[in-house]
Order: structure tokens, then C-alpha cells, then sequence
């Protein structure tokens, strides 16, 4: 099995740092590895949440409570995918969503105060520029998320989604990181309606798929639907 030192160097916010540099961050921060099962909660909505948790394994789901109270889901986080960074650093502020284990996953957890109190100025100066290049990814990701929801056709949500992973990888044949259900979460539309524009799509020939596997085979025609 991996060390955490390996495990760490392939997530983006140890980016630039080397082995040695890692190992001196886990020295210092001692951080925590969590495991959770299926389902578990991460973290509870409201609640005084100030930890920056890395994915080491599996993923987690972000809950979202609509007005009526009933909970949908509107994100993931997957493994080597950093969350709660946005808040670590305001003690102040509640955690506005649930996030659950959606399969048996790692958790690591850095103290933004052990950030902070690092004495080698070079490896904290990297980690906070790594943090903000993280929370702007974040910024950028929720601004697509609102023009996803201005979207109405589900055809349209699954072209603008294939599109902004060809404009994302620059290939028109990539491996998706969501599974149906997550694909169906995130697009905020039933699994079976998802399901069924997919097909449609194959059939008319704009795209090819096997289970997470996608190709673009007609992107003018993609880009058309994603714009009707």
C-alpha cells in the first residue's frame, strides 16, 4: 500500500513540493486519516467545520437541502480532490452543506493553524499559493455550475457536460471521473431521463459511449444542441 508521503504527491495541493518537502509537512501538521464507510457523514451542515480534507480514496458527495427540505446532491469530490479549503481559514462561519461518504473512503485532514505556524517559509508559501489556486478552481467551477443551470433540455445539460470535457482534456475520446449516478447528480436530472438522452445521442451518431468511457463524434452537432 502507498505511504501518505506517495499519496500526497499526487495531490494538487502539494503541486511543486518535493518528497522531502511532503514528508516535512506531514511531520509538522500531523495530519489525520479518517476512513469512512458508505454513507457515513463527512460533515454536517451548520456545523463549525475548519479542517482542509484531502480525498486519499473513493469519493464524497456534497448535499444540498432545497426549501421544501428535501436534499439533492450538487457535488463531488473524488480522490486527490481537496474540500472545505474555502472555510478553513474563518472560524466564524458554518459549513453550509452536508457532504457523505458515497463509497467506502479516505479522508485526510490538514489544521489550517499547522499551515500557518510552519517555519520553513518556502513550503508554507507554496501550500497557501496551492490553497488559493484551489479555492479560484472552485470559483471558476461554480460559475459553470450556474451556466449549467441555465440550461433547460437535458440533451443540452449532457452537451454542454461532454463539451466542457473536450474544451477541459483537448480530446474528443475521454474517461469521465463520474459514474451514471454522480453524472446524473451533477446535471441535476434523473438517472432514467439521463440514461435515455444518452442513448438518443449514440443513435443519431453525435456520440459513442461505454459505461464512463465517452467520445464526441459530431462536435459541431454537440455544440448545437448544447446551444438549443
Amino acid at each position: 500500500m502507498p505511504s501518505l508521503n506517495q499519496i500526497l504527491r499526487k495531490n494538487p495541493l502539494f503541486t511543486s513540493l518535493s518528497e522531502e518537502q511532503i514528508e516535512y509537512c506531514i511531520q509538522v501538521c500531523s495530519p489525520q486519516v479518517v476512513d469512512y464507510a458508505k454513507g457515513d457523514i463527512v460533515v454536517h451542515r451548520n456545523e463549525h467545520f475548519h479542517k482542509i480534507g484531502l480525498v486519499l480514496t473513493g469519493s464524497v458527495a456534497v448535499h444540498q437541502n432545497s426549501a421544501s427540505g428535501d436534499a439533492s446532491i450538487v457535488g463531488w469530490m473524488v480522490e486527490n480532490q481537496v474540500f472545505a479549503e474555502v472555510l478553513a481559514f474563518e472560524p466564524s462561519v458554518r459549513y453550509p452543506t452536508d457532504i457523505s461518504a458515497y463509497q467506502p473512503t479516505s479522508v485526510c485532514y490538514f489544521l489550517p493553524e499547522m499551515i500557518q505556524k510552519m517555519e520553513d517559509q518556502e513550503i508554507k508559501s507554496i501550500l497557501l499559493f496551492n490553497l488559493v489556486s484551489s479555492m479560484s478552481r472552485k470559483a471558476v467551477n461554480l460559475h459553470k455550475k450556474i451556466e449549467l443551470l441555465s440550461i433547460r433540455s437535458i440533451t443540452g445539460k449532457i452537451c454542454w457536460f461532454l463539451i466542457d470535457e473536450f474544451h477541459r482534456t483537448q480530446k474528443t475520446a475521454f474517461t469521465l471521473v463520474f459514474n451514471r449516478d454522480q453524472m446524473a447528480a451533477y446535471l441535476q436530472v434523473s438517472r432514467p431521463s439521463l440514461s435515455r438522452e444518452l442513448a438518443k445521442l449514440q443513435q443519431s451518431g453525435v456520440i459513442r459511449y461505454e459505461k464512463n468511457h465517452f467520445q464526441i463524434l459530431d462536435l459541431s452537432q454537440c455544440q448545437r444542441l448544447m446551444n438549443e
